[in-house]
């Protein structure tokens, strides 16, 4: 029983990736790694030969069960799905490795192929090139079929006429600069920091030349050899590399790039993000970076952060927006910083569904910030969803304080007189057994008020107009605003 419903659940985990006239490829996990489990419609027995090979380009079996005609290998992507005829030079080079593997099994293992084209080959995770379908194979002393084959699918795809031989001693008439490339896979963190400039120099140079799978593998490696001990110039280096490598799928790279805490690495990604904005389709993976920048000590980092999520808001869930409002509250008490913020609010209002932050933003700005008219005009804009109990404890209390500041008091008197108006259109709301007293005991460490008063009182001050409130509001500022975290302990400064 217990066989059985681990095999059920086995075959739930595979999914169908790619099907042909000979396989259908499926996406499965085994033991514990990505792998491809691929279904053929012929018997298997000519692939026995393929357990005993190792070599880089020939496809590696992980499993392979004659009885039901499949093999299981790492995971692979279909031909089709990456090769592109623009990329002339990456697909000589490809083929070029195609033929090393064909002239390996010739000459180390006596067989021959008999099944050389495009439906077998694919392509790995890291954009390598791997030659399967050797279903038809067989040993044999003869090759002649094969080179046939070969010169005929290069034809075909790349446009070359050539002969196997040829190809192979012309190293696939193509560039030199794939064959760096394998030296660097292999030995980049040994390079000086100039000769890493200079290689992300030249591969920018002849993007062109690569797919985008191929262009994701350089990049993981150039951002791999990042640390704390590089210098800063090779940081922007790398940032300035991938950013201008126009890869579509950018997204995984972006959480790691702003984890790098260097004050211009993250300005350039701020500052360029219309390079890579476009390309994902949420910010929620760096929305705790983007959090930190708000935290930082740069003044100037924390005003293009607040910008760059104004500019893309959108981009992220309910959750991490009410989350960055958050930081915004705790660590954003400057002026400017607080303008910033109060003009990201009013150009964002229609994405908030929720306020509960924004209020608590708002009352925190009226008590601090010297712009009073400013923050007046951002609480006239959004009192409306505002809870409505709190407002009449905590907001219109507040903006009494200020009824005596002249540069202000025409403002404030306007602005009670229509959150008075709002409050009496949903009196019936405040006086309900949603707002009963019992409910709100202790929150802000007052005594409890008869339940029969409060609602007497709402009525008489909704009734008489803002001068039957009471105008001493610094016990209700206390108890709204937060205390200042203290800042991150960040290098460069952050």
């Amino acid at each position: 029983m217990f066989l059985k419903k681990l095999l059920s659940i086995n075959a739930k985990t595979e999914t169908l990736a790619h099907k042909t006239s000979t396989y259908s490829m499926y996406n499965v996990v085994f033991e514990n790694k990505n792998a491809t489990k691929i279904v053929f419609f012929q018997p298997l027995e000519q692939c026995l030969f393929l357990k005993k090979v190792k070599h880089d380009v020939i496809i590696n079996i992980y499993k392979l069960n004659l009885d039901k005609k499949y093999i299981v290998t790492k995971r692979l992507l279909p031909f089709d799905f990456i090769f592109k005829r623009e990329t002339l030079e990456f697909n000589k080079y490809i083929f070029f490795k195609i033929a090393e593997a064909l002239d390996f099994i010739h000459s180390r293992c006596g067989v021959i192929h008999r099944n050389i084209q495009k439906e077998s080959l694919f392509f790995t995770e890291e954009g390598g090139i791997v030659l399967g379908g050797f279903e038809r194979s067989k040993e044999s002393n003869e090759f002649g079929e094969d080179s046939i084959m070969f010169s005929s699918l290069i034809s075909k795809l790349l446009g070359i006429n050539a002969s196997f031989a040829d190809f192979i001693i012309n190293k696939g008439f193509g560039s030199d600069m794939f064959f760096d490339m394998e030296v660097a896979f292999f030995g980049y963190r040994a390079y000086t920091t100039n000769q890493k400039m200079q290689f992300m120099e030249n591969v920018r140079k002849n993007k062109a030349m690569f797919v985008g799978i191929y262009k994701h593998r350089i990049a993981w490696m150039v951002l791999g050899d990042i640390n704390e001990k590089c210098s800063k110039e090779l940081k922007l280096h790398v940032v300035d590399f991938i950013l201008n490598m126009d890869m579509c799928d950018i997204d995984k790279l972006l959480i790691p790039l702003f984890q790098m805490l260097d004050t211009n690495v993250r300005f350039s990604l701020l500052r360029n993000s219309g390079k890579y904005i476009t390309e994902i389709s949420t910010l929620d993976p760096i929305a705790s970076s983007l959090s930190l920048g708000i935290k930082c000590k740069d003044k100037l980092l924390r005003e293009e952060t607040i910008v760059f999520i104004r500019d893309n808001i959108q981009l992220l869930s309910q959750k991490q927006q009410m989350e960055i409002l958050g930081v915004m509250h705790d660590y954003v008490s400057d002026e400017r910083g607080m303008m910033h913020v109060i003009a990201f609010l009013q150009s964002s209002k229609h994405v908030f569904k929720k306020t509960d932050a924004i209020y608590k933003i708002l009352c925190k700005y009226l008590v601090q910030s010297k712009y009073k008219n400013v923050v007046i005009s951002a609480i006239e804009n959004f009192y409306e969803s505002f809870d409505n109990f709190r407002m009449t404890t905590e907001l219109l209390p507040l903006l009494c304080g200020h009824l005596s500041d002249r540069q202000v008091q025409t403002d404030v008197f306007l602005l009670i007189e229509k959150i008075l108006r709002h409050l009496k259109e949903h009196k019936s709301e405040i006086i309900s057994h949603e707002w009963k007293i019992a409910n709100i005991t202790n929150m802000f460490k007052q005594k409890t008020i008869d339940e029969k008063l409060l609602a007497a009182s709402l009525s008489q001050t909704v009734l008489n107009g803002p001068s039957s409130l009471n105008n001493d509001s610094n016990d209700a500022a206390i108890n709204i605003i937060d205390k200042e975290a203290p800042l991150s302990d960040w290098d460069d400064p952050w």
